[in-house]
């Protein structure tokens, strides 16, 4: 009717200028890569798309002006990618990556897991989701780290714990001592092994903070701390924490048991008591096979060890079987 034409002029512009706006925020967010202002600019471009949209295609009059199938046009033309973009940085999207990397972490598919937790933590970065940002870069570093790839490793948990020390005291809980101690156990195996008891000394302080020294979190800190001083060749203390360490997890029956006995087969064999260390792998492989899977990396770990012990105690047939083992477990990785 021709007496609201001035009208629908007026909320036509409004709309333009809505729209114009809302771009115009979100490309400067874009530019200046500010993610908080991202969530709240591109929700707005969305409205502001749809309700020009709509304006110009349900309330103009006669429905088949021009300007009703220029809004058509740039309805679809423009809300389509625009909701793809969303999807692909949604949380959803972020969540689906990180739990797909873990997976694949477990399976021993470093690589492919690799580019999963890397791909979740930008994301993570990208929605200002500091918590999972921190995990998902806790987890490449472990990754890298089982990968052999020490170095980049380290970087990745050096990075998730600045991440994690942003946050406010009540975020961080009680977690801090796990970023500590996977940072402790890169470095040790890079063999940095002084700042690597440095890192788990700190992991072991946090721990202690909050959990009793019956609590498994404790022993899993102690069981880090006692492999880098052996390494270093203190064998009073590793055993020291070692022992303390497996009583509880024997008692807890927690997981982290078959590490324990791993850890402290090495030991009896540093300290020449080779048949008591052969016994210990037997037993620490078949908890790991049990509660990890037998494809596991950590399995195949203990087993080239095991079968170190074996060559040197002229028992090469054997060891000849395990080396064979940890090759299989190695080329599924």
């Amino acid at each position: 009717m021709p007496g609201r034409r001035p009208l629908h002029r007026f909320v036509r512009v409004l709309c333009k200028l809505a729209l114009l706006s809302a771009i115009a925020t979100l490309s400067a967010a874009l530019l200046f890569y500010r993610e908080n202002v991202v969530q709240i600019a591109f929700p707005l471009l969305l409205v502001c798309i749809w309700v020009y949209g709509r304006f110009l295609w349900n309330v103009e009059n006669p429905p088949v002006t021009p300007d009703h199938w220029k809004g058509r046009r740039l309805l679809q033309g423009l809300l389509r990618p625009a909701l793809a973009w969303s999807r692909r940085h949604s949380p959803e999207t972020a969540q689906l990556l990180y739990d797909s990397g873990l997976l694949l972490y477990e399976q021993c598919r470093f690589r492919e897991a690799a580019e999963k937790l890397d791909k979740a933590a930008d994301l993570f970065a990208q929605l200002d989701d500091r918590p999972n940002q921190s995990w998902a870069l806790m987890d490449l570093g472990n990754c890298l780290n089982d990968a052999g790839r020490h170095e980049e490793a380290i970087r990745a948990h050096t990075q998730a714990l600045k991440v994690w020390e942003q946050l406010a005291e009540h975020q961080r809980t009680n977690n801090t001592w796990r970023l500590l101690t996977n940072l402790g156990a890169a470095l040790s195996d890079k063999g940095d092994l002084e700042a690597a008891e440095a890192q788990c000394r700190r992991a072991l302080d946090h721990c202690r903070r909050h959990h009793a020294d019956s609590e498994p979190e404790v022993a899993i800190c102690l069981l880090n701390l006692a492999d880098v001083q052996r390494r270093r060749n203190r064998l009073g203390d590793a055993e020291e924490g070692l022992c303390a360490a497996l009583a509880t997890l024997r008692k807890s029956r927690d997981t982290s048991l078959g590490l324990g006995l791993f850890l402290l087969a090495m030991l009896r064999e540093d300290q020449g008591r080779t048949a008591e260390a052969d016994g210990l792998y037997l037993e620490g492989r078949a908890w790991m096979e049990k509660h990890l899977g037998a494809d596991h990396a950590d399995v195949a770990r203990l087993l080239e060890r095991h079968a170190e012990l074996l060559e040197r105690t002229g028992r090469p047939a054997e060891a000849a079987a395990l080396w064979e083992r940890a090759a299989g477990i190695r080329s599924l990785c």
